[in-house]
């Protein structure tokens, strides 16, 4: 399967998962693999607004709900049956044009290898650390549960808005919440203050630490797809980050992997 850097940083310029049309598609695929619905979602989730309202509305949704403030960015799609609040994971603040990111491909593939640590920053170049605040923050009364505060300051642009509308559009329905990169550690940071049927996340960072304590969510899936590697970021003996949920291990077809593109939601989207 021939690969771009263009998958990573524009997610938004590739095709959502092509068998996932209409409501019947979405019913189906949900009960036969769940996770592949929703890394679709998070994939979603990067799209421009038209296109978004456009195919989200095509899925048989009884309403959604766009939030955009200062960067931060998510959609809360609702079903008689379900609903679903996605994060966007990060985008380049910079446009990369298609020839700029084959320029990557052929300079990286030239450059890196496996187990050359600066890989591990190449996927920085926007504000998938929010801004690299790498500092901790408390987030229950103890004191003891603590997250990263870049993370935390993005879920606080549009916590108030998602909270009030999942209190006043999803009583008694169960939630789903979801994301990819720093969408991902966002819907993490999130299961700390709703109580969502299940967070399933996409090449999650680490969040912070001790956060069984407050988690409120019942299940955390966490898939990372094969040498991704964001969720080896923060580093953990650096910052005293860890992880939570249930990790996941998925790769291409073949079993290979390649850090230069494992991120990317698109192949988290296909592999699933």
């Amino acid at each position: 399967m021939s690969k771009s850097f263009a998958a990573v940083f524009h997610p938004e310029r590739f095709p959502l998962m092509p068998k996932i049309r209409d409501l019947e598609d979405f019913n189906q695929k949900w009960v036969e693999n769940r996770a592949a619905i929703l890394a679709h979602m998070s994939h979603a989730a990067y799209l421009k607004e038209t296109e978004l309202k456009e195919h989200i509305n095509s899925l048989g949704v009884r309403s959604l709900y766009l939030f955009d403030k200062h960067g931060a960015q998510a959609f809360l799609a609702v079903w008689p049956d379900k609903a679903i609040l996605a994060f966007r994971g990060s985008q380049l603040k910079e446009n990369l044009s298609d020839s700029r990111a084959n320029s990557f491909d052929k300079l990286f593939g030239r450059l890196l290898q496996p187990g050359f640590d600066p890989q591990h920053w190449l996927l920085l170049g926007n504000d998938i650390l929010a801004d690299l605040d790498f500092r901790k923050k408390a987030v229950d009364e103890s004191g003891r549960v603590k997250v990263h505060s870049g993370f935390l300051r993005e879920v606080d642009k549009l916590w108030e808005g998602i909270l009030a509308l999942l209190q006043q559009e999803t009583h008694g329905l169960p939630v789903w919440v979801t994301g990819h990169s720093l969408g991902a550690a966002m819907a993490t940071i999130s299961a700390l203050r709703y109580p969502f049927e299940e967070v399933v996340t996409f090449g999650e960072p680490r969040v912070g630490c001790r956060l069984d304590r407050a988690f409120r969510a019942k299940r955390h899936l966490r898939y990372v797809n094969g040498d991704d590697p964001i969720p080896r970021l923060p580093p953990e003996t650096v910052f005293g980050f860890d992880h939570h949920g249930e990790p996941i291990s998925i790769c291409d077809p073949d079993g290979s992997t390649d850090f230069r593109y494992d991120h990317a939601i698109v192949y988290y989207s296909q592999n699933l």
